[in-house]
């Protein structure tokens, strides 16, 4: 089961892939880390840590289909193992002819034994499971779908004049909408190419005007970033990934980042640090007695981690510090994908497999044309030869039958072995026939009795 697994032609792939995938989200993991040390790092290094996390998730695609695609690697598996070719000198000398006339006959084939393929097993497990996996998903969109019901474009005017204030003058808001919703619990943001901010309609009435500024800020920061785009596609490598437990993980800490981001974003816009905390405050009081998970942006979603936002927001309030991205940080990442690429092996090469000329047209060569073919093997001089090449021929065709075992070959291969099988039998029980017929004596004639004369 092994060894068939190891022979098929995706687990280079995945064993790149896991390799890769495992060495950037460790290196992103050991980076986010490093910078929680510090209340400092931790509050201007959230760009870097953000860019680390995206390129943990959808760098080892593109690093894995190179790496295989393009063969490079600083080292190779061994290829296969040679097997002992058939040698014409081992093969009986039969004329084409004869080996013709004698496939022609009715002959039962030997059915091919059935065999399970513990690689298109591999294969249909990871099916089912990127299936779960986008089953989970669509009940989070179905969950999502049923809230959306009666969305309807916003008409309060205070709203409106907010949200047109704060997306002024930037092009990458210029087509975000605003909508209210009555089954809504949370703000949230939806849309891929054409965003929507969707707001519950008790927003309104208990938010004050300085958080209701705060709730609008925060989303139309998630509008800018595409952050629901992003989250899919995180969606998407995870669930088709699924074998890798740390995409899950990098998938919430890009979620979190996403949040303390958009956090900061807000402030950038004039909003209040303790307007925004107090906000978000008020909308988790909301769905404290529904935490399910979303698949989009949400202002105080399931894994937000609210308590550390709200610290952070605190001590942005006593002592602001700027973003910073960390350039050094990509050269970091590189670092890690030199190293899966001089740990991970290329492609294992196939080794050519010798093999007699003559026993490949054999297999592919119809009857009719083998009949007209010239002789490809000549006579043996002494035909009582002929029974140690026929048993000479049987264990050559042993040996090739035990290393199509080992090799994922396909039934063709299994069926024109058991036809040669088959033509050998037949041209053994003609060769014994022929040899009977030739020993046996021929009956001499009786002679004829003269007739009597008469005297």
């Amino acid at each position: 089961m092994l060894a068939e697994l190891l022979r098929h032609p995706l687990v280079p792939w995945v064993a790149t892939y896991l390799v890769h995938s495992t060495l950037m989200c460790a290196s992103a993991w050991g980076f986010d880390l490093w910078t929680r040390q510090d209340a400092a790092r931790e509050r201007t290094l959230g760009p870097a840590r953000e860019r680390l996390w995206k390129l943990a998730l959808f760098l080892p695609l593109a690093s894995t289909l190179v790496q295989c695609a393009g063969g490079i690697s600083f080292w190779q598996l061994p290829g296969e193992l040679r097997v002992a070719p058939l040698v014409a000198s081992s093969l009986p000398s039969v004329a084409p002819r004869e080996l013709a006339l004698i496939s022609t006959q009715a002959a039962p084939v030997a059915a091919v034994p059935f065999q399970i393929s513990w690689a298109a097993v591999t294969v249909a497990l990871w099916i089912v499971g990127a299936l779960c996996a986008a089953f989970v998903w669509m009940r989070e969109w179905r969950s999502l779908g049923r809230a959306l019901r009666e969305l309807r474009p916003c008409e309060d005017p205070e709203l409106l004049a907010e949200f047109d204030e704060l997306r002024a003058g930037d092009p990458a808001l210029a087509d975000t909408s605003l909508h209210v919703g009555r089954h809504v619990l949370v703000p949230l943001t939806l849309g891929w190419t054409q965003m929507r901010v969707v707001v519950p309609a008790r927003a309104a009435g208990e938010l004050d005007p300085d958080e209701r500024r705060a709730m609008l800020a925060h989303e139309l920061a998630h509008a800018r970033r595409r952050d629901p785009l992003w989250i899919s596609a995180a969606r998407v490598v995870e669930g088709l990934f699924f074998f890798q437990p740390l995409n899950r993980l990098a998938r919430l800490r890009l979620q979190d980042e996403a949040e303390f981001l958009a956090d900061r974003w807000a402030l950038g816009r004039g909003v209040e640090p303790l307007s925004l905390a107090s906000c978000l405050t008020e909308v988790a009081g909301w769905v404290v007695s529904n935490r399910r998970a979303l698949p989009v942006p949400s202002m105080a979603a399931r894994g937000a981690r609210l308590t550390r936002r709200v610290e952070r927001l605190l001590e942005e309030r006593r002592a602001p510090l700027p973003l910073r991205t960390a350039p050094w940080s990509i050269a970091f990442l590189a670092l890690a994908l030199a190293s899966a690429s001089a740990a991970v092996p290329g492609r294992a090469a196939r080794a050519p497999r010798p093999s007699s000329p003559e026993l490949s047209e054999l297999l592919e060569a119809p009857a009719h044309e083998a009949a007209g073919a010239p002789a490809a093997f000549e006579a043996p001089a002494d035909p009582n030869q002929l029974p140690a090449q026929f048993e000479a021929l049987a264990e050559e065709l042993d040996d090739l039958a035990d290393d199509a075992e080992d090799r994922e070959v396909g039934a063709h291969w299994h069926e024109r072995l058991e036809m040669l099988r088959n033509r050998l039998k037949n041209l053994q029980a003609s060769y014994e026939l022929v040899m009977e017929l030739a020993e046996e004596p021929p009956a001499s004639p009786e002679p004829e009795s003269e007739p009597e004369t008469e005297p």
